[in-house]
């Protein structure tokens, strides 16, 4: 196992140029630097925080854009339109739950550019996520999220574009919506 430095960026206040110089700071002294945001954050806030990290030729990776309530398919295609990468946090991705969902909806709609554990020393892993897409009939797919897209992250090149992953839905799961929208 090979580390790198690298931080989680909250932006709750603009980027100084200082810290946008400073490489370590970035996913291992690359371009990309990983930012995050409060649960809360409108659209609007993630899209200009994006414009002026892209003015100090950085590259943002949005750290779990399913978090923000703010998250949606057309709200993160401005996103990706203004420059940045979506991180999707690879556990949530199969749980049955609102963030689940919106990370699902970014994932079959193609606005996903990797997959990251957000492990805090218990049992999350990439694995979840990469044994339920290649259920889906997307390895392919999977190993650019979880293998190759990283990789070109820390060579500081620039990423591949992931396709949209057709997404099978149980007969249960059918039902649960059918009835959740009554």
């Amino acid at each position: 196992i090979r580390l790198y430095r690298g931080v989680e960026m909250m932006m709750d206040r603009p980027l100084t140029g200082a810290a946008a110089a400073n490489r370590m700071l970035t996913l291992g002294g690359s371009r990309y630097i990983l930012i995050e945001f409060t649960r809360l954050v409108g659209g609007a806030v993630v899209a200009n925080a994006i414009v002026q990290v892209r003015r100090f030729d950085l590259w943002p990776v949005v750290a779990h854009p399913e978090r923000y309530s703010s998250c949606s398919v057309p709200v993160v295609t401005r996103w990706k339109e203004l420059g940045g990468l979506m991180q999707i946090d690879a556990t949530t991705l199969v749980r049955p739950s609102n963030r689940g969902s919106r990370a699902r909806a970014l994932v079959q709609a193609g606005l996903a550019d990797i997959l990251a554990a957000d492990n805090h020393g218990d049992t999350r892993s990439l694995e979840t996520a990469k044994s339920w897409l290649d259920a889906q009939g997307a390895s392919a797919e999977a190993d650019v999220l979880t293998g190759q897209n990283p990789a070109r992250i820390l060579a500081d090149e620039l990423t591949e574009s992931v396709p949209p992953v057709r997404i099978k839905t149980s007969i249960l799961t059918k039902l649960r919506t059918l009835f959740d929208e009554e």
